[in-house]
């Protein structure tokens, strides 16, 4: 039947409403999108990244942090649309930063932001150059856990406190009369930090 083709029907199919030899010729798209990888949805522009089998938001400073030598790859939103979402991608663990409309500094620290005292900030020998400005909008739904800790191995103190504690794992440890003499805590530098900053810190066990 060639009453839909016109001039003819040669390399057309059906009524002539497909040209085969023009699809053929057309480059095959890839549309899956595999773990690890880094795409672009095409009609947004907006970028993500797949982990565990989720998309996950990739905001402009962590691509220009994680992803600098790599370009995105160009899939429809309809391919994203049906993907599980999760939180938006962080940045690389060990980045000290700040949100633009706030002055607490953060470190990424196992994925999550904990914020820093200024007295840790110190203990820490951090600089403040080091620091990167992002925008609250990027980060508004990365982890925040507890605040960082003096480094492991620290002795801490508060003056006119006699409590002795000793920071091991993150946590800070009180340790006995006992415990300091015997594992040689006494021959090791004493930190002094305020309440206000012993507070903020996560406790341990009483090491006996």
């Amino acid at each position: 039947n060639v009453a839909g083709c016109g001039s003819g029907c040669r390399g057309k199919l059906g009524l002539g409403i497909i040209d085969a030899n023009k699809a053929l010729a057309q480059p095959i798209v890839k549309q899956e999108i595999s773990e690890g990888e880094l795409v672009r949805n095409r009609q947004t522009s907006q970028v993500f990244y797949v982990q565990y089998g989720r998309k996950r938001l990739v905001g402009s400073f962590v691509q220009s942090q994680r992803f600098s030598t790599i370009s995105p790859r160009d899939v429809d939103h309809s391919v994203l649309q049906n993907m599980l979402s999760g939180i938006s991608l962080e940045p690389l663990d060990g980045t000290l930063l700040k949100f633009q409309d706030s002055p607490a500094v953060y470190l990424v620290q196992k994925a999550a932001l904990r914020p820093i005292s200024f007295e840790i900030f110190k203990i820490r020998r951090y600089n403040f150059s080091s620091i990167k400005v992002v925008s609250s909008q990027e980060g508004k739904d990365w982890v925040r856990s507890g605040f960082l800790p003096p480094p492991d191995g620290t002795v801490l103190r508060v003056r006119g406190n006699r409590t002795v504690f000793w920071v091991l794992e993150n946590l800070v440890h009180p340790v006995s009369k006992r415990y300091f003499y015997q594992y040689g805590l006494h021959e090791l530098p004493q930190t002094f930090v305020t309440p206000q900053t012993l507070r903020s810190l996560q406790f341990g066990k009483v090491l006996q």
